[in-house]
C-alpha cells in the first residue's frame, strides 16, 4: 500500500510546477519540497483550513530551511488518491 500510494501521490504532482516529491527511502511517509514562498506551517494550515488534508510542515520532521510538507502513506489508497487530488488542487 505505501508503495502504490507513494506512486499515486508522484503522478498526482508529476504536473504541479515548484513540488518536488523527494525520493521515497523506505518510511511511512512521503515528503514533498516546496517553492511556493510559505512557510512550511502557512501551507499546512492553508491546506487543512481549505482542503480538510492533514499534512505535516516539514520542521516537525527537524526539516530546516525551505518549504517541506510530509505526508503519510498510511491511509488506504482510495482515500489517498482523493486526499492527492485534493493536495494538487491545494498547491495551484
Amino acid at each position: 500500500r505505501f508503495k502504490s500510494n507513494f506512486q499515486c501521490l508522484e503522478e498526482t504532482l508529476s504536473k504541479q510546477k515548484g513540488i518536488q516529491v523527494l525520493p521515497c527511502e523506505g518510511g511511512w511517509v512521503a515528503i514533498l519540497e516546496l517553492r511556493s514562498g510559505q512557510s512550511d506551517e502557512e501551507l499546512a494550515l492553508r491546506l487543512l483550513e481549505d482542503q480538510n488534508l492533514i499534512i505535516y510542515p516539514g520542521y516537525f520532521f527537524d526539516f530546516g530551511e525551505g518549504e517541506f510538507l510530509v505526508i503519510s502513506l498510511l491511509l488506504p489508497s482510495k482515500i489517498f488518491a482523493e486526499g492527492a487530488d485534493r493536495l494538487a488542487g491545494g498547491l495551484i
